[in-house]
């Protein structure tokens, strides 16, 4: 009768898509810029128009037509017969690029309350994300925390209009790295124009290394905390000690040359430990109808070490 449940289930999901296209022109009839981009547009548009099918990029000038494809493999295709489109400008290429990334998530929560004065709560989340590889797409990130509401003991002096003693620990995860770093993968760099307008199909670049066990950064954090309140609530308080530890950091890192790309992603195998004590004070010395009046202070130390 003197208790409180609350249980909560959910599931996400969220995409995020980007794609585009750089597109350059060579041979204009205009020297006005707005114009220019209108004809570099058109003609562009005119070029794609008659690609039926799905290209990454193409190249277009006075003797040559191409485009270059990724699947079902890797070719370049030469247009140039039966018809070359219409341009109103006379060299042209564009490289397009598309990303997916996807993120699903299950997570539920549980707060306990007990005669108002003692409160626990526990959640747990499972992300899986595309970001990496397929041995570790997913992250399992559980917390917990319990606090008591000294106030209410009848041992705590009634100076305290407020007092709650805190404890909690998680863990949390971090996905920040770009998109497919972990999945060995080609495509063709973008066309470029010479100073006298000839276009040439670009050459098959490698663009990420093979790294399945890529894997999410964790940081788990502990906290003890005191918050009170004192002088009919107007002077209130929070003191915290945290530790927090960062493990298999996401970072990027030169590759051992001879290598087909300068750099790689990988989890750091060391430890980033940052601890200390936040210190906060609120003061409201004036709070009527007409006019308010509020102090304000905080301090925090921190030590930062790197470890292992």
């Amino acid at each position: 009768g003197n208790s409180d449940l609350n249980v909560v289930a959910g599931y996400s999901y969220q995409k995020f898509e980007r794609s585009g296209y750089n597109g350059v022109g060579w041979g204009f009839t205009t020297d006005d810029l707005s114009k220019m981009g209108r004809d570099l547009r058109a003609s562009a548009s005119n070029i794609r128009s008659g690609i039926t099918r799905g290209y990454q990029g193409f190249g277009y000038d006075a003797t040559d037509f191409f485009i270059t494809r990724l699947f079902p493999e890797p070719r370049v295709l030469d247009l140039t017969n039966p018809v070359k489109p219409v341009s109103l400008v006379k060299s042209v290429s564009e490289d397009t690029f598309a990303q997916v990334d996807e993120l699903q998530s299950f997570f539920g929560r549980v707060n306990y309350t007990i005669a108002d004065k003692y409160l626990f709560t526990a959640t747990f989340r499972a992300d899986g994300s595309t970001r990496f590889g397929g041995n570790n797409k997913y992250g399992y990130f559980p917390s917990a925390a319990a606090a008591w509401r000294l106030s209410e003991e009848s041992f705590v002096p009634e100076f305290f209009d407020d007092l709650k003693l805190r404890l909690g620990y998680g863990v949390t995860g971090n996905q920040e790295i770009p998109h497919n770093v972990h999945q060995a993968r080609q495509r063709y760099g973008a066309p470029g124009i010479d100073n006298g307008g000839n276009i040439n199909a670009p050459g098959l670049n490698d663009v990420a290394f093979a790294n399945p066990d890529l894997k999410w950064e964790q940081t788990s954090q502990l906290n003890v905390g005191l918050d009170f309140g004192i002088i009919k609530g107007k002077l209130m308080g929070t003191i915290d000690y945290y530790n927090k530890t960062t493990t298999d950091l996401l970072i990027q890192v030169f590759s051992a040359q001879p290598a087909p790309t300068p750099f790689r992603w990988q989890n750091l195998d060391a430890d980033v430990v940052n601890s200390g004590i936040e210190l906060t004070l609120n003061y409201q010395a004036i709070d009527t109808d007409d006019v308010g009046l509020n102090f304000n202070f905080n301090i925090t130390t921190n030590k930062n070490e790197v470890q292992n």
